[in-house]
C-alpha cells in the first residue's frame, strides 16, 4: 500500500509541473539543503505569481532563511511574506487565506521574540532595531487581534531596552554589571564646569538632550498603548507601573542629577560633590549640612525605580 501511495502521489505531481516543483523544493528543505529549497521556490514563484500557494512558498522561503540565521536574510523573507499576504485581499475568507495570515502573524512574532532577545544579550543595536520593525508591522496588520495587547507590551519593553543601551557609556562592555562611579565622574566633571544637567523634553526632542530621551517618550507611549488594549491582561500592572515611573524619568531626567548634592558618609555627616541650587555649597564634611538633610525635596523621585526589564518567551518559527 505504501509503494501504491507513492506511485499515485508521483503520478499526481506529474500532471502538475508546479506541483512537483513545489514537492521537490520542500523536500531539499527537509534534507537541509535549504539554499537549493529557497531558489527553487524563488523561480517558482515569479513564474506563477498569482498562484493560490504562492503565501506558502513565500513561508518556506522565510522558513529556510531563518535556518541560515543571517537578519537581512530573514528581514527580506519576511517582507516578501507579508506583501503576499497584503495582495491577497479579494480572497481572504479562503482556507488559504487564513493559512497565510497565521503564518504572517507567526513570522512576524518570532522574529521580534527572536531579536528582542538576542539583541538585549548582544547589545546589538540592529536585532533590537529590527525586531521593533517586526513588532510594528504586526501591530499594523494585526492590531485587532486578542494578542494585539501581549505584543504592544513587548514592544515596549523593548523601547525601554533601546533607552537603557543609550544611555550606557560607550566603553561599556556587553554583559557586566558595573558600579556608578563612571556616571558620578562625568556628573562631578559637569558641575566643576558649571553646566546643567541634561534633561529630557517632556514630549519633544529637547536640544541637547541624552540619545536615550526618545526611546524614554516612546516606551511610556507605548506601556499607554498597551493599557489601553487591555486594562486587565496579564502584564498591565506591570505596564502601569512603568507609564507612571517613565513620565517621572522624563519630566525630572535633571533632577537625578540633582539629587545628588548633599549625601551622608558613614559618619551620618553631610557631603556635597559642589555648590547647585539645591542646598548649600558645603565642603567635605561639615555639619551645617545636616539642616539640609531634614528637607523632604533632597532626593528627587529616581527615575525607573522599580521596573524590571523583561523578555518574551522564545517563539518558534
Amino acid at each position: 500500500m505504501p509503494v501504491r501511495l507513492f506511485v499515485l502521489t508521483f503520478a499526481v505531481l506529474a500532471g502538475d509541473p508546479a506541483r512537483a516543483r513545489e514537492a521537490a523544493a520542500f523536500e531539499r528543505a527537509r534534507a537541509g539543503d535549504h539554499a537549493t529549497s529557497t531558489q527553487l521556490l524563488v523561480d517558482l514563484a515569479n513564474d506563477r505569481p498569482t498562484d493560490d500557494r504562492v503565501c506558502l512558498w513565500r513561508e518556506r522561503i522565510f522558513l529556510n532563511a531563518t535556518a541560515g540565521g543571517d537578519p537581512s536574510v530573514m528581514w527580506r523573507a519576511a517582507e516578501e511574506l507579508v506583501a503576499r499576504w497584503r495582495s491577497m485581499e479579494h480572497a481572504r475568507a479562503g482556507a488559504l487565506a487564513q493559512v497565510c495570515r497565521a503564518d504572517v502573524s507567526s513570522a512576524l512574532r518570532y522574529l521580534g521574540a527572536r531579536w528582542h532577545i538576542e539583541g538585549d544579550a548582544q547589545c546589538d543595536r540592529l536585532r533590537l532595531e529590527l525586531a521593533e520593525r517586526a513588532y510594528r508591522t504586526w501591530l499594523g496588520e494585526f492590531g485587532d487581534d486578542s494578542d494585539a495587547p501581549e505584543v504592544q507590551f513587548w514592544l515596549a519593553e523593548l523601547l525601554l531596552g533601546r533607552a537603557d543601551l543609550e544611555a550606557r557609556d560607550p566603553s561599556h562592555v556587553c554583559g557586566t554589571v558595573t558600579c556608578g562611579t563612571a556616571d558620578l565622574r562625568r556628573r562631578q566633571e559637569r558641575r566643576d564646569r558649571g553646566e546643567l544637567p541634561p534633561a529630557c523634553g517632556a514630549f519633544a526632542d529637547k536640544p541637547g538632550e541624552p540619545r536615550h530621551c526618545p526611546f524614554l517618550r516612546a516606551a511610556r507611549l507605548a506601556f499607554v498603548r498597551a493599557l489601553e488594549l487591555d486594562l486587565r491582561g496579564p502584564h498591565a500592572h506591570h505596564a502601569a507601573y512603568a507609564q507612571v515611573a517613565l513620565a517621572a524619568a522624563i519630566t525630572q531626567h535633571d533632577e537625578r542629577e540633582r539629587g545628588y548634592m548633599c549625601r551622608t558618609n558613614k559618619d551620618g555627616l553631610c557631603i556635597v560633590p559642589a555648590p547647585g541650587p539645591r542646598g548649600p555649597a558645603c565642603p567635605e564634611p561639615t555639619p551645617a549640612c545636616h539642616p539640609h538633610l531634614a528637607q523632604v525635596d533632597r532626593w528627587p523621585s529616581i527615575p525607573l525605580s522599580g521596573i524590571a526589564r523583561m523578555l518574551p518567551s522564545w517563539r518558534s518559527p
